[in-house]
């Protein structure tokens, strides 16, 4: 779905548009999982992280996988 925007910025900006753009969809992805890394290396051993993390978030990225394909 984004990639239209690219490729709009590539048309309007170039190259530096295409990038600019592009790092603004990835980086905010990048800072969550540095973060949740973050917060599950540093209380990984308390039981309620880790079913968060191996429950919440696996189904979460499920529900992200199934409203992608469909």
């Amino acid at each position: 779905m984004e990639g239209y925007k690219i490729y709009l910025e590539f048309v309007h900006y170039r190259f530096l548009g295409a990038r600019l753009i592009g790092f603004a969809f990835v980086f905010p992805s990048f800072i969550m999982v540095v973060l949740l890394g973050i917060v599950y290396k540093l209380y990984g051993g308390l039981s309620w992280i880790q079913v968060v993390f191996f429950y919440g978030v696996g189904a979460a990225v499920i529900g992200i996988i199934a409203m992608c394909s469909y």
